[in-house]
């Protein structure tokens, strides 16, 4: 019945905003869009009534508080960061298409927040492990709290970045009208392009900064993580080939079955100093 009610909410509504657009009617338009919003905030407040009820029977208000704060920072943050982001690069295009590039990119950095403030709960919350990598020197808290949340940075600037490059490829301003480009011909401010370019550019060379980092990520080793820990961790982990060689031999002088018709495991015996 919950269900049936929102859809059915939604419907009228998508029904009256496309009968507005339609028509050129802007009451009926209007409308419909009232009760879009109205019906979406209207359920979502009951959903969120009815966790606060229940966190709260259980003792556990506070938390649910500090997560529900931590959620609208991170999308206000989110938010916040991708707008300020895509005014810049489009600083060169018209006042519109400026703030069209700029609300396009905040609402990136709204899914950016409600997806990883988690990630940057972690990132405010991290602890020095005093334990450094031999390789750059860094300490390991950075690569559990810090780097996850870098690189889900990278991504929302990566976003808005390719987000103002193709407004400043497809479309210009001219005269409060935001209007197809027809790349035959130059039209608009001659630095849109430039500055778009140049964002794109900025960004993917952070992320080749970061992904110097990832360089000490190992999928392929005894451990999955970390890879240095195979060669610098005290005890160490050893690989033993010569037993599985040794394994093979003696397999196939009681089969009498060549190796290449069997496929090989992997053995791999650790041994902890």
């Amino acid at each position: 019945m919950y269900v049936l009610l929102l859809l059915s909410i939604l419907a009228i509504g998508t029904w009256l905003v496309h009968a507005g657009v339609t028509r050129r009617q802007r009451a009926r338009t209007w409308l419909g869009l009232g009760i879009l919003v109205g019906g979406l905030g209207f359920f979502g407040l009951m959903s969120f009534w009815g966790e606060l009820l229940w966190f709260e029977a259980l003792g556990y208000s506070a938390r649910f508080w500090t997560f529900f704060g931590a959620q609208a920072g991170a999308v206000f943050a989110g938010a916040a960061l991708a707008f300020a982001l895509g005014f810049t690069l489009a600083a060169q295009s018209g006042p519109h298409l400026r703030l069209s590039v700029a609300g396009l990119s905040s609402l990136a950095g709204v899914f950016w927040g409600a997806w990883n403030w988690q990630t940057a709960l972690l990132f405010i919350n991290g602890v020095a492990t005093k334990v450094r990598d031999p390789m750059l020197g860094f300490d390991t808290g950075f690569y559990l709290f810090a780097l996850p949340f870098f690189d889900s940075v990278f991504w929302l600037a990566l976003v808005v970045s390719i987000i103002a490059l193709l407004a400043a490829l497809l479309v210009w301003e001219e005269g409060s009208v935001i209007r197809l480009r027809h790349l035959q011909e130059p039209q608009g401010d001659p630095l849109v392009l430039p500055l778009a370019n140049a964002g794109l550019a900025l960004v993917l060379a952070l992320g080749c900064v970061l992904a110097v980092f990832h360089l000490l990520y190992s999928t392929w080793g005894v451990v999955l993580g970390p890879g240095w820990t195979e060669h610098y961790t005290p005890g160490g982990v050893k690989k033993v080939k010569d037993s599985q060689h040794a394994t093979e031999r003696q397999h196939q002088g009681q089969t009498g079955v060549s190796e290449r018709q069997h496929e090989r495991v992997p053995l791999r015996l650790l041994e902890v100093a």
